[in-house]
């Protein structure tokens, strides 16, 4: 009867602590499973053209349907305790790797960093309680543990080879000839350089390669963004500026993340909260991701990428902007 008492009745019935996790589960897992079906990640794909996203809302969904009706099921929650043991490599990859999020929630939601690895690591500890409470012995529980363990290193490895930003640095950067639709470009590290060497950006290039122009500041910014709708107007006339005077050290592209997202395939949450920019020069990406910040301007990160630009010199790759 003690047993019945503490850790659940194995008769048919609801478990209140079960039915609360089960619940939270549900609500965090179904947000997921419709972020991903509604926007996902058209560089993830599996099967040839089936993007990644669809098959781990499948399991997603599965999770859901089984959740309620089974929550008291130790077979379940021992799963559950290894589902989210992979999805927490996965995320923790991107956290503490890359600095970025996994995009496991699409572009409707864009978390603080390490939120999602804290949810995954989250349920599985309430995967682990929950099995024990239900009924799964010591064995069994320290063998989802480790299938967790497992799990995570699987999704931190896969996050680590199909990367949208992992790219051999010694690959060819050649840029396609207009019209030439059987050249691949590789998978680039940076989201900034598939942009510069996506179809949005291909006059710059050419402009950098036919030694007219020495390098282009590209300025992303997020629609609906008030950062960034005060240093559109004054990037602005620096764009016309430079045009208008036939300056041919640099020019200023502004480029929406939307738009980035349409000619490119970058999905919103790969970029740093907009504002931010990056150089490039000489044909290529010759600068990370910059940030204006406190009193930093856009008329300070032009000036310092036209000197640049006219010393020759490397781009630096850390900067306040």
């Amino acid at each position: 009867m003690g047993e019945d008492t503490v850790r659940g009745s194995k008769k048919a019935g609801v478990d209140p602590v079960g039915l609360i996790a089960a619940y939270a589960l549900t609500a965090v897992v179904g947000f997921a499973a419709y972020a991903k079906l509604s926007a996902p990640d058209p560089h993830k794909l599996v099967f040839g053209d089936v993007p990644l996203d669809y098959l781990v809302a499948g399991f997603e969904l599965v999770l859901i349907l089984l959740l309620l009706p089974f929550h008291r099921s130790k077979l379940l929650w021992g799963a559950v305790t290894v589902m989210f043991g992979g999805f927490a490599g996965y995320a923790g990859y991107w956290t503490f790797s890359k600095g970025a999020p996994c995009g496991c929630f699409g572009d409707l939601w864009h978390p603080p960093l390490g939120v999602t690895v804290g949810l995954d690591v989250g349920f599985v500890v309430i995967g682990s309680l929950c099995a024990w409470r239900f009924g799964m012995g010591r064995r069994l529980r320290r063998l989802s543990l480790v299938g967790a363990l497992i799990a995570g290193g699987a999704g931190a490895l896969y996050a680590y080879k199909y990367s949208p930003e992992a790219y051999d640095p010694n690959e060819d950067r050649t840029v396609p000839e207009e019209g030439d639709s059987d050249v691949v470009i590789p998978e680039f590290r940076d989201v900034q350089d598939r942009l510069w060497f996506s179809e949005l950006l291909a006059e710059q290039r050419a402009l950098q390669e036919s030694g007219e122009i020495i390098a282009t500041l590209v300025f992303v910014y997020e629609v609906g963004c008030s950062t960034c709708e005060i240093y559109k107007p004054d990037l602005e006339a620096y764009r016309e500026l430079f045009e208008g005077e036939q300056d041919f050290t640099m020019r200023i592209v502004m480029v929406s993340t939307e738009e980035a997202f349409e000619h490119a395939g970058i999905e919103i949450w790969a970029w740093e909260p907009a504002p931010i920019s990056f150089v490039a020069r000489g044909g290529v990406v010759d600068s990370e991701q910059f940030r204006f910040s406190g009193e930093d301007t856009p008329l300070d990160l032009v000036e310092q990428v036209y000197e640049w630009a006219n010393d020759g010199v490397p781009m630096p790759y850390e900067s306040s902007y």
